[in-house]
């Protein structure tokens, strides 16, 4: 599918400590919707998916801003899986020269399970199948709906070309949310229908794999959800029949 890797100009490194600080305020929320951010970008491109695919191309909400100034490690981590669930262009924009292998930034850009979600033969772009965002009718509209408030929790399901599906919990907020949230096999094929086959729907037992913290488990009930997600976090999962 050939989305991946094209290395970009690096960054700045004359910027001043004001700018810098303004920078941390502005990359990866956008206080005005006008504004480019990962979550100004991001609002756009997830409500896209289904203009994107193999007959049609890529949604492409600009190169990726990982490892950049103003970005912490969090924010790197989910804009980074944002990108690779919209099946979106990875084209990093930070200088490499700071990446040394097994440090933060490069167990970032160089996680293979969650590479494949963006490379998956499939080529289904992840939609958004739930959101706590007010004034929006998740049952109805949430993948859909224009949201520029990121004071919110939104569930993308992206089903993929073994059968199974990968779920992303992202908190756009830069406050810690301690609901619980989460989704059902009910919600899934409301919004996901044949693009999954029967048999996941039917399915007694699944695995569920965490993409990013590795921890793994088994679970006979179809309800997928979360306890909390720290701010500008995310939870990635690959969920696996078993048969």
């Amino acid at each position: 599918m050939n989305k991946l890797h094209f290395f970009y100009h690096h960054e700045e490194e004359h910027l001043s400590k004001n700018v810098r600080h303004q920078k941390t305020e502005e990359q990866f929320f956008a206080r005005n919707p006008g504004t480019q951010s990962v979550t100004s970008q991001y609002n756009k491109a997830v409500i896209m998916d289904e203009f994107s695919g193999l007959e049609k191309g890529w949604n492409d909400p600009d190169m990726l801003m990982v490892g950049m100034n103003g970005m912490t490690t969090q924010m790197s981590q989910t804009h980074f899986t944002m990108w690779c669930m919209m099946n979106s262009p990875l084209m990093l924009g930070l200088d490499l020269r700071r990446v040394k292998k097994g440090d933060e930034l490069y167990n970032i850009i160089a996680n293979k399970e969650v590479i494949a979600l963006n490379q998956d033969e499939l080529g289904i772009q992840a939609k958004r199948i739930k959101t706590t965002a007010k004034n929006c009718d998740a049952n109805l509209s949430a993948d859909k709906d224009y949201i520029t408030d990121c004071d919110r929790i939104d569930i993308l399901a992206k089903p993929l070309s073994d059968g199974n599906l990968a779920i992303s919990f992202f908190n756009l907020s830069e406050n810690e949310k301690n609901e619980k949230v989460g989704c059902d096999l009910e919600l899934i094929k409301k919004f996901l229908g044949n693009k999954l086959p029967e048999k996941f729907y039917n399915a007694k037992k699944f695995f569920v794999k965490n993409l990013w913290s590795k921890e793994t488990w088994a679970q006979t009930e179809g309800i997928f959800e979360v306890d909390g997600i720290c701010g500008c976090g995310n939870v990635t999962l690959k969920i696996c029949i078993e048969e």
